[in-house]
């Protein structure tokens, strides 16, 4: 085959390659292992190149084969030079351009002419002469072109040449106590290669493990929606795809840390709180997992407004994790697969699958991208050149990021960080302030109630004067300030030397002891995010009270990360550059778990909605704090990482978290977005809520009844019968109180907490009555002129009557909607009716 292709291509038979050009392909083409390196002024001939790649694409064809189903020939013929450089270097993604004439252009959509030869990530070492390979008790000696070592501390993986006659073989190494099986293949002798042990390539240690829906026994490669990642983002996307009736597989590299809690263990707070109940009350996972992980709980703000609400819990660490993946498996429709996503596939500018970095291939209708950190993360501490990381302990994910980068995609970096943890048996807590989690009883999920774990308390200490001189004496031996991260950190969660750097007046900052699970003495010691070296690390925690003795277990760093400005999405969270592709979480420029969950499920939703062509879901700001996020990311993007604040929704008061389920729960249910437990629970749910308020509607409180209540409430004493609802519109009186005066109860025989949830829900729908009708007819009128359409083909360049400013933003958003482009920063009332004139007068026109 190989003769053949050379006579059908003599330009490429005859071309040289210089040795500097194979330097930059060893790093991403391991088949041209150790050729011409180090030898100044080697050249190799093309010839030998396509030799070598024919040689091991046809090698590991057979692997491919195994595993994902008939592969294609590696196709050559018929290529000019430029041609097969352009295709090889469009293969392996971002290489620079090949003797002038090859580069990273166009990579995916042609790389089905190179075929699947598979890269791996992690610098090349050349390594000459043979080693010894054998399987079964057998040893055959065969020529090795060199050695692939992954990340630091990573397996060592031998590629050889393939030289029949050989074998297929699984090798297990061991490195810094890392076990892993390393598959080393060789083009077999007769019929398909077979593994020492057992037919499957995927071993206990393999890249592959893990449960995967099958078809008649075969590993199945097909899927309508791939959720990439299996952090918060992941997650919500994998089970609201699996919900909506897609068959859905979940890829992530570690299949032990799904629902991994990175940074702080706690979900929810101030807004984040409202959207946690959000993602609840569309089926998702988080507020599940966080009543079975909860170790305390605090509802932050009830000294203010239930429009401000925010319901608070601290979590078990390792319970969460667990949590996540159970509620995930309970879906039959998802499956999961261990592994490194490398690349897209794409045909037609259409996302068709991933392959992972060992060259197995899913197909896919519609692909969710949710991959935090892990874009070319790279994790900083101190002054030293930063560490390639996705997080402490896990490699990034490098390939994927540089093939979105040829696509032409704008990309940005950013950073966040975190604080050490400290052993909790060397605190001396009594110089600390203690607090005490509150509402014993409540609960995130409407779904189920699931047992509560006995509340732990957290800590309050202070970072004084001490603390400030010794980062402002060390602050050039930080990783930001000492000049090594270029990446925008986030403005509301800033590390500690941006606290001191910023608040230079500020006597003390707050610095909270949170513990990090049931089973462990650890605690996190959140608002000291630092990426200091260690030791000054050591030497700030002396320094607060009651962490004088302290022993410091993790330390803290900073990480600086890959994002997309999410002004390139639709508001279904699908790129506007690609169909079928979606993005979620921090790969939007967002920071905070509550923020992911809340993209994954809308983007998981909207993924399934595609494959199984059904209408997207697009929420709207006044139906949730989930709309007001994405909005704002399309709209106006962020040039900072992204945090949802109350004060960011303009219906805040309908926007409250007792009523999550009551706003968002029928359109999951109308969207197929719930199990049937859930669609049922819901039913049982807004039924207790209409009666309850129709009770309230239609009882009287006579004044022997209820005037002790209002007596104690400071209010008027009634002098005839009062209607219940009437009585819950003055102030400082409660239902409960009320309730408990009369002897009855509208709801019979329920638990105490969904008593209380529901109550809670109808007392404050029934007090602000007359400022929620008015705000939701602003809403509605908002909305009505809002949702003016803008066609999606306008050219916004090329409408004059618009300012320069305005034009150049709206091409850059391309909004949807007339509201979608008032909410543009910069788009002025004048841009807004010339815009409507212009879409008006072109649909007369016929344009």
């Amino acid at each position: 085959m190989l003769g053949k292709v050379v006579a059908d291509a003599p330009e490429i038979a005859g071309a040289q390659v210089r040795s500097d050009i194979l330097d930059r392909f060893a790093g991403r083409l391991d088949c041209v292992a150790g050729a011409g390196r180090g030898q100044a002024g080697a050249e190799l001939s093309v010839h030998q190149l396509i030799e070598t790649v024919g040689r091991v694409f046809e090698a590991r064809r057979h692997l491919l084969e195994r595993t994902v189903g008939p592969a294609p020939a590696l196709r050559i013929e018929g290529l000019s030079l430029r041609g097969f450089l352009e295709c090889l270097a469009g293969a392996f993604l971002r290489i620079p351009c090949v003797a002038g004439l090859g580069c990273a252009v166009g990579g995916v959509r042609r790389s089905e002419v190179i075929g699947s030869v598979f890269v791996h990530e992690g610098s090349f070492g050349a390594r000459s002469g043979e080693r010894e390979a054998g399987g079964s008790g057998c040893a055959t000696r065969v020529p090795c072109a060199g050695v692939v070592r992954g990340p630091r501390h990573a397996v060592e993986r031998t590629v050889p040449v393939p030289a029949p006659p050989a074998t297929f073989h699984v090798e297990q190494r061991r490195r810094c106590g890392v076990a892993r099986e390393a598959a080393m293949v060789v083009l077999p002798t007769k019929g398909r290669p077979r593994l020492p042990g057992g037919p499957g390539v995927h071993g206990r240690h393999s890249q592959g493990a893990g449960r995967i829906p099958t078809e008649e026994g075969e590993m199945r490669s097909k899927y309508e929606v791939i959720v990439v990642g299996g952090g918060h983002a992941g997650v919500e996307a994998a089970g609201a795809a699996a919900r909506a009736g897609a068959n859905t597989l979940l890829v992530t590299p570690n299949l032990e840390a799904i629902g991994q809690m990175s940074c702080n263990p706690a979900i929810g707070g101030v807004a984040k709180g409202t959207v946690v109940r959000e993602v609840d009350a569309l089926g998702g996972v988080m507020s599940r997992a966080t009543d079975r992980a909860r170790i305390q709980f605090r509802m932050l703000n009830r000294s203010k407004g239930p429009a401000v609400w925010s319901p608070r819990a601290q979590c078990d660490r390792g319970l969460y994790r667990r949590a996540a993946r159970s509620v995930l498996e309970e879906h039959a429709q998802l499956g999961f697969f261990q592994g490194m996503v490398a690349s897209l596939t794409i045909e037609r500018n259409r996302v068709t699958g991933v392959r992972t970095e060992s060259g197995i291939e899913f197909a896919a209708q519609a692909v969710v991208v949710t991959t935090g950190t892990f874009l070319r993360g790279r994790i900083h501490v101190g002054g030293s050149p930063g560490q390639p990381a996705g997080r402490a302990g896990e490699a990034p994910c490098v390939r994927l990021a540089e093939q979105m980068e040829a696509l032409g995609l704008e990309v940005g970096r950013f950073k966040t960080g975190t604080p050490p943890r400290i052993d909790g048996r060397t605190i001396d807590y009594d110089r600390t302030v203690r607090q005490d989690g509150e509402s014993p009883g409540y609960r995130f999920s409407s779904w189920e109630r699931a047992e509560l774990a006995p509340q732990r308390p957290c800590w309050l200490t202070w970072a004084g004067e001490p603390l400030q001189e010794i980062v402002r004496r060390n602050l050039e031996r930080s990783a930001l300030y000492g000049g090594e991260i270029a990446g925008r950190g986030p403005r509301y969660c800033p590390s500690i030397e941006d606290k001191i750097v910023k608040f230079p007046d500020a006597e003390r900052h707050q610095i909270f002891l949170e513990p990090e699970g049931l089973a462990t003495d650890e605690v996190y010691v959140n608002g000291l995010s630092t990426s200091l070296p260690a030791s000054v690390q050591q030497e700030m925690l002396r320094t607060l009270p009651g962490l004088e003795r302290a022993a410091m277990t993790r330390m803290g760093y900073a990480i600086e990360y890959d994002y997309f400005p999410p002004h390139q999405l639709h508001p279904t969270l699908e790129l506007k550059a690609l169909s079928g592709l979606y993005f979620a979480g921090q790969i939007n420029g967002t920071t905070g778990y509550e923020e992911a969950a809340g993209q994954g499920i809308v983007a998981g939703a909207n993924a399934a909605f595609d494959a199984l062509g059904r209408e997207p879901l697009v929420l709207r700001r006044d139906q949730g704090f989930i709309g007001v996020l994405i909005d704002d990311l399309v709209t106006k993007g962020t040039d900072e990482p992204y945090r949802l604040f109350t004060s960011r929704a303009e219906f805040r008061l309908l926007l409250r978290q007792d009523n999550a389920l009551a706003r968002l729960g029928p359109v999951a249910a109308e969207r197929g977005m719930l199990t049937a437990r859930q669609r049922a629970r819901l039913d049982e749910r807004l039924a207790l809520s209409a009666a309850a308020t129709e009770w309230m509607d239609s009882t009287n409180a006579r004044p022997d009844e209820v005037n002790a209540v209002l007596q104690q409430a400071n209010s008027a004493q009634l002098s005839e019968p009062v209607r219940m609802s009437a009585l819950l519109k003055r102030p400082n009186v409660s239902v409960q109180a009320l309730l408990d005066a009369l002897g009855q109860s509208p709801l019979g025989e329920v638990s105490d907490h969904e008593r209380e949830e529901v109550l809670t829900g109808v007392e404050m729908e029934l007090r602000y009555a007359g400022y929620l009708r008015r705000e939701r007819e602003r809403a509605e009128a908002l909305q009505r002129q809002a949702s003016f359409p803008l066609p999606g083909d306008l050219p916004f360049g090329e409408l004059r009557t618009l300012s320069t400013e305005a034009r150049q933003k709206l091409a850059r958003v391309q909004p949807r909607t007339l509201g979608q482009a008032g909410r543009i920063p910069g788009i002025s009332p004048s841009d807004l009716q010339n815009l409507v004139l212009e879409v008006r007068k072109r649909r007369a026109s016929g344009a």
